[in-house]
């Protein structure tokens, strides 16, 4: 986790962590959850995701009032690591089906294109 930020996430290893094939699998069913910066979506984006840089995630409560406790959430980045982040973080705040992005959206790519 970044030294900068001091909200308690659930360890990484707890943080469940899917492949672009099983995250592929539950576009119909989970909300993704992309959390890099808005410049980063210039790189591609998943369908239907909802976009909540983790600096936001990590230090405004209202944005948790929008994220649904009664779906799976599928964090993802650019490369895995901020999502790790974002998932323990969901996680620690009571978000029950949570799971990361393995590789993050450059992973997706490459996997699905």
């Amino acid at each position: 986790m970044n030294s900068r930020y001091s909200t308690p996430t659930a360890s990484p290893s707890e943080v469940k962590e899917l492949t672009p094939a099983e995250a592929y699998a539950l576009l119909d069913e989970a909300l993704f959850v992309d959390v890099r910066e808005a410049h980063e979506l210039l790189s591609g984006k998943i369908p239907g995701a909802a976009h909540v840089p983790l600096g936001q995630l990590l230090r405004n409560e209202e944005v948790l009032e929008t994220l649904p406790h009664d779906k799976k959430l599928v964090v993802y980045c650019q490369h895995g690591v901020r999502s790790l982040t974002g998932a323990g973080f969901l996680q620690a705040k009571g978000f029950a089906d949570v799971a990361h992005l393995k590789g993050g959206i450059v992973q997706w790519q490459g996997k699905l294109a």
